[in-house]
């Protein structure tokens, strides 16, 4: 089973080298492919990737035996957070395991084994669930609104889903080949893909465990908005009548 990591950028130079530090010092004894796909940033993240900063990284590492390799893919065009994914997904193949990794820090990387080993387990999918008492919210509309997001999701689906929104997911590649295709090229796309994959829930078997999360300001660069709250419904209700 090989283990593919992709990770949508755009304009993170402050958190990209944070983020590929903390994924180079996991445990995991597999060959693990890192998919970095830049959506065009204007920040000095683009400039970081093309230089040979992140090969030196890596190198750095190498040192500690680790077993990862690395794809920097940089897109012409801003698009998107899903586009970003569509586009990495290209390059990871059928029997691929595959997370989704944002590199804003906001998610943690050391959960990272405890999702993989429930997919070793027999599971096809995995979500990450942020509602536990350990979490950190900035701005607690966002948690009400993901909290009646989810409560929609799982009353249209009929399926228990705590967190409709976590950006932390793993799965089996094998799944988009036979069940499921994926359009949305915004922050849309975690909405489509858990609402597909609960569309087709009676093939697919579907797991979610507790995840850590800290939640950044928008100082800090957060970028999702009150009114994606409205877009995301739309969304699901989409997938659930005509997908």
């Amino acid at each position: 089973m090989n283990f593919s990591i992709i990770i949508p950028v755009y304009n993170e130079i402050n958190y990209i080298p944070k983020i590929l530090k903390k994924l180079f010092n996991l445990k995991i004894k597999k060959n693990i492919k890192l998919i970095i796909v830049d959506d065009s940033s204007t920040d000095g993240t683009k400039n970081w990737l093309k230089s040979d900063k992140p090969k030196k990284l890596l190198n750095n590492y190498k040192n500690k035996k680790n077993n990862f390799i690395m794809k920097i893919i940089l897109k012409k065009k801003n698009e998107g957070k899903g586009s970003a994914i569509i586009e990495g997904l290209k390059y990871t193949k059928e029997n691929d395991v595959i997370l989704i990794q944002d590199a804003d820090l906001e998610y943690n990387p050391n959960d990272i084994p405890k999702l993989l080993k429930l997919i070793e387990n027999g599971n096809d999918v995995v979500f990450g669930n942020r509602f536990h008492f350990n979490n950190h919210y900035h701005y607690k509309i966002f948690a009400i609104a993901n909290y009646i997001i989810s409560s929609f999701t799982s009353i249209i689906f009929f399926y228990k889903i705590s967190d409709t929104a976590a950006c932390y997911k793993i799965f089996k590649r094998r799944i988009l080949k036979n069940l499921i295709t994926l359009k949305e090229k915004d922050f849309m796309f975690d909405f489509e893909f858990t609402s597909k994959v609960l569309k087709k829930k009676k093939y697919l078997r579907i797991s979610e465990t507790n995840i850590s999360y800290k939640g950044r300001t928008f100082d800090e660069g957060k970028k999702i908005s009150w009114k994606d709250g409205f877009r995301a419904l739309y969304t699901i209700l989409k997938v659930r009548i005509f997908y």
